[in-house]
């Protein structure tokens, strides 16, 4: 069991940009249909209250969402990579604090 488990993170390290590239596509078509689905209704309703399809602001709608989902999720990556960079500042300044208290303890 131990083995697999293993293989299985080796195969994840080999293959990792392959495995963000898909999520990356997977995350832009959801973005994409969410968007054409709220560009239909949007245009929809608009055309049921003039009366008529017309070029709107609600054809802006698909390009919204990509910015906004777009947005979010660089957020999401910068605020990933403040928590790790954090983590490793805590792991410096433990390192310090030790051995200050060590040539804290020599002076004695």
């Amino acid at each position: 069991m131990k083995k697999e488990s293993v293989k299985q993170l080796q195969w994840i390290k080999r293959n990792i940009k392959v495995l963000s590239m898909c999520g990356n596509a997977i995350y832009l078509t959801a973005s994409a249909i969410l968007g054409i689905a709220l560009t239909m209704k949007s245009v929809e309703l608009a055309r049921s209250i003039r009366g008529y399809v017309a070029v709107g602001g609600e054809w802006f709608v698909l390009l919204i969402v990509l910015l906004v989902s777009d947005l979010i999720k660089k957020f999401v990556v910068f605020f990933i990579k403040i928590i790790k960079q954090v983590r490793a500042d805590d792991g410096e300044l433990a390192k310090i604090v030790e051995l200050q208290s060590y040539r804290m303890k020599r002076r004695r």
